[in-house]
């Protein structure tokens, strides 16, 4: 019986692709640049179609809030990152002036919101918004992931060996992204693995000269 109804319903999922591409193609014979994407309104549709009204727009508000609160954290930390890791480095005398480092943080926040705005405008153009979100997390976490664990966990390791490890794991999974066809959550694992394996290599190439002297008391 299993099988019957396996192949039925593997039966009505083509069907149900077959009718997708007509629809598709009848909206496109109207009007060329009308957009047929639908993988990205399953959820939206759900929320529109099985929810009370009640609940639509308290959940809508919640998602909407969640956005924001996530967007803004993520600029304001972005905007920080950049005045302390590169503002201050390259303008020394800065770093006495908080005035003008929260001034420049603003400006600095407006230009990580455009290029927030052009990665969203560029990631338009895949067929799942979630997925290409998914994709490009899996590409960058996991190097993210492996130098915290080194961070926690290899305390011998010197911060050279991690920086020049992580870069070269993040090329590492690009190039794989580039050139193979694996699943791309495979590239969490690979990016942390890589990194982790790299920083304790690279560390005893430098040796224990590049290594904070943990030892040694204050």
């Amino acid at each position: 019986m299993e099988p019957v109804a396996r192949a039925a319903m593997l039966d009505a999922n083509r069907q149900t692709a077959a009718v997708r591409s007509e629809a598709k193609a009848a909206l496109l014979a109207a009007d060329p640049r009308a957009k047929t994407k639908d993988s990205d309104y399953v959820f939206i549709t759900f929320i529109l179609d099985k929810l009370p009204h009640g609940l639509i727009g308290l959940l809508i508000a919640v998602i909407f809030a969640a956005a924001l609160n996530s967007l803004a954290a993520e600029l304001t930390a972005l905007s920080t990152t950049t005045i302390i890791d590169f503002w201050r480095y390259f303008r020394p005398l800065a770093a006495a002036d908080e005035a003008r480092n929260v001034r420049v943080a603003r400006w600095f926040t407006a230009l990580w919101g455009f290029a927030g705005i052009a990665f969203a405008l560029l990631a338009g153009f895949a067929e799942n918004l979630i997925e290409a979100v998914n994709i490009v997390g899996s590409i960058f976490y996991g190097v993210v992931l492996g130098i915290f664990l080194v961070a926690f966990f290899f305390r011998r390791v010197g911060g050279s060996a991690v920086f020049f490890a992580a870069v070269a794991a993040q090329c590492l999974v690009i190039i794989m992204f580039l050139s193979l066809n694996i699943g791309y959550l495979w590239y969490n694992l690979i990016g942390c693995a890589a990194c982790i394996a790299l920083s304790v290599l690279l560390q005893t190439v430098l040796g224990p000269s590049a290594s904070p002297d943990l030892g040694r008391a204050e």
